[in-house]
Protein backbone atom coordinates (compact mmCIF):
# COMPACT_ATOMS: atom_id res chain seq x y z
CA UNK A 1 0.00 0.00 0.00
CA UNK A 2 3.03 2.31 0.02
CA UNK A 3 3.10 2.79 3.80
CA UNK A 4 4.18 0.80 6.82
CA UNK A 5 2.40 1.49 10.09
CA UNK A 6 4.72 1.33 13.07
CA UNK A 7 3.13 0.41 16.38
CA UNK A 8 4.36 -0.18 19.89
CA UNK A 9 3.94 -3.54 21.65
CA UNK A 10 0.36 -2.65 22.62
CA UNK A 11 -0.60 -1.82 19.03
CA UNK A 12 -0.59 1.97 19.44
CA UNK A 13 0.36 3.98 16.38
CA UNK A 14 3.87 5.40 16.74
CA UNK A 15 4.82 6.39 13.21
CA UNK A 16 4.29 5.75 9.51
CA UNK A 17 7.03 5.01 7.00
CA UNK A 18 5.90 5.99 3.52
CA UNK A 19 7.59 5.17 0.25
CA UNK A 20 8.37 8.90 0.05
CA UNK A 21 10.01 8.83 3.50
CA UNK A 22 12.14 5.91 2.36
CA UNK A 23 13.13 7.57 -0.93
CA UNK A 24 14.17 10.75 0.90
CA UNK A 25 16.11 8.71 3.46
CA UNK A 26 18.00 6.83 0.74
CA UNK A 27 19.25 10.15 -0.62
CA UNK A 28 20.51 11.41 2.75
CA UNK A 29 24.13 11.30 3.78
CA UNK A 30 24.58 8.64 6.44
CA UNK A 31 21.61 6.45 5.45
CA UNK A 32 22.04 2.94 6.81
CA UNK A 33 19.88 -0.16 6.85
CA UNK A 34 21.25 -0.66 10.36
CA UNK A 35 19.37 2.40 11.64
CA UNK A 36 15.97 2.10 13.27
CA UNK A 37 12.99 2.57 10.99
CA UNK A 38 11.95 5.38 13.35
CA UNK A 39 14.96 7.37 12.16
CA UNK A 40 13.25 7.77 8.78
CA UNK A 41 9.54 7.49 9.54
CA UNK A 42 6.99 10.25 10.08
CA UNK A 43 6.55 10.31 13.86
CA UNK A 44 3.47 12.54 13.81
CA UNK A 45 1.26 10.91 11.19
CA UNK A 46 -2.28 12.09 10.52
CA UNK A 47 -4.91 9.76 11.90
CA UNK A 48 -8.54 9.78 12.94
CA UNK A 49 -10.24 8.18 15.92
CA UNK A 50 -13.78 8.07 14.52
CA UNK A 51 -14.21 4.73 12.76
CA UNK A 52 -17.76 5.78 11.86
CA UNK A 53 -16.68 8.92 9.99
CA UNK A 54 -18.58 9.63 6.79
CA UNK A 55 -16.56 8.70 3.72
CA UNK A 56 -17.03 12.22 2.35
CA UNK A 57 -15.49 13.67 5.55
CA UNK A 58 -12.60 11.22 5.34
CA UNK A 59 -11.83 12.20 1.76
CA UNK A 60 -11.87 15.86 2.79
CA UNK A 61 -9.15 15.10 5.35
CA UNK A 62 -7.18 13.08 2.78
CA UNK A 63 -7.38 15.91 0.26
CA UNK A 64 -6.65 18.68 2.79
CA UNK A 65 -3.43 17.04 3.99
CA UNK A 66 -2.47 15.46 0.63
CA UNK A 67 -2.55 11.93 2.08
CA UNK A 68 -2.77 8.63 0.29
CA UNK A 69 -3.67 6.76 3.47
CA UNK A 70 -5.60 7.76 6.55
CA UNK A 71 -4.97 5.64 9.63
CA UNK A 72 -7.95 4.90 11.88
CA UNK A 73 -7.27 4.34 15.58
CA UNK A 74 -9.28 4.23 18.77
CA UNK A 75 -8.91 6.94 21.43
CA UNK A 76 -5.77 5.19 22.75
CA UNK A 77 -4.13 5.20 19.30
CA UNK A 78 -4.67 1.44 18.90
CA UNK A 79 -4.68 0.87 15.14
CA UNK A 80 -8.08 -0.15 13.79
CA UNK A 81 -7.50 0.16 10.05
CA UNK A 82 -6.44 2.29 7.12
CA UNK A 83 -8.46 4.16 4.52
CA UNK A 84 -6.76 4.39 1.13
CA UNK A 85 -7.63 7.31 -1.13
CA UNK A 86 -8.04 4.96 -4.12
CA UNK A 87 -10.71 2.98 -2.27
CA UNK A 88 -12.64 6.17 -1.56
CA UNK A 89 -12.32 7.45 -5.13
CA UNK A 90 -13.28 4.06 -6.61
CA UNK A 91 -16.37 4.09 -4.40
CA UNK A 92 -17.35 7.39 -6.01
CA UNK A 93 -16.85 9.47 -2.87
CA UNK A 94 -16.40 13.18 -3.58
Amino acid sequence: MGNVLIADKEGRLEAVLSDGDLRRALMKEGFSLENSVLAYATKTPRFITDENILASDAINIVEEYKLQHLVVTDENKIIKGVLHIHDLVEAGIK
